[in-house]
């Protein structure tokens, strides 16, 4: 039943509601809710994850780098400068700019939260958010000017994607914050490396693609972007993973 179909489609479910409609795609509930969660997926990942949790992560990633410079003692020095630095800050009460990233990109995350499917995201959902990231990742990787931007942005998504990984993990939260920190930097490092990688089989397809029919060729790419896609989040999941087990497990 439409009922059923649209449960997690409120969209497609608020047309149902119109008897004209429900009359006249009575048997099409299922692929209509399928596109609207397609659809949602997509914007949520060039919305959420491509600008949101990019600009939070890189807010992350900067508040654990200085963490760690600002931690420690000196051998030498009573004091270490960065230890000197964080006490100047605090006591002037100065918000760096991590936690202004942070704040800016948890309230674009928020936003595109409730346009984004509910639950946990399926492994199809998380290629489809790739997939809308990677109009923003294609521009910014095809300019040498702009491509550590792309770089950039992709580590921070990582970061953010490594510091909500913690949050979930009761275990991990009892490690020490120096291991946390290193995890989060080094959760960035594997997602810019993967989608760098990614993105560069993106913008130089094999010559096996240069078929004669525009037709074919595009959808051969679009494929390809599919694929590639999800072999990427999968590559991305499985170091993460190994980084979260090492780090804080």
């Amino acid at each position: 039943t439409w009922e059923k179909d649209t449960r997690d489609a409120p969209g497609t479910r608020e047309k149902y509601t119109d008897a004209d409609f429900a009359a006249l795609a009575q048997d099409q509930s299922g692929p209509l809710a399928k596109v609207e969660r397609f659809t949602r997926n997509i914007a949520a990942g060039f919305g959420g994850d491509f600008v949101g949790s990019s600009t939070a992560g890189l807010g992350r990633a900067l508040n654990s780098f200085e963490r760690l410079l600002t931690s420690g003692e000196s051998p030498i020095y009573e004091k270490t400068p960065g230890q000197l630095y964080r006490e100047w800050k605090e006591k002037n009460q100065l918000i760096g700019a991590g936690d202004l990233l942070v704040e800016a990109g948890e309230t674009t995350k928020k936003y595109f939260k409730d346009i984004a499917p509910k639950g946990e995201p399926s492994f199809s959902d998380q290629v489809a958010r790739g997939l809308g990231q990677l109009p923003g990742q294609l521009a910014l990787f095809a300019n040498p000017y702009t491509a550590p931007v792309g770089i950039a942005m992709m580590y921070g998504q990582g970061a953010d994607q490594m510091y909500e990984k913690i949050a979930k993990d009761k275990k991990a939260q009892q490690a020490s914050q120096v291991d946390q920190d290193l995890e989060i930097l080094s959760g960035g490092g594997i997602t810019a490396a993967t989608e760098w990688l990614a993105s560069k089989l993106l913008l130089k397809p094999p010559q096996l693609l240069a078929l004669k029919s525009k037709l074919l060729g595009y959808t051969a790419k679009v494929a390809l972007g599919g694929a590639e896609e999800g072999t990427q989040e999968l590559m991305e999941n499985i170091g993460q993973d190994i980084v979260h087990i090492a780090m804080t497990n």
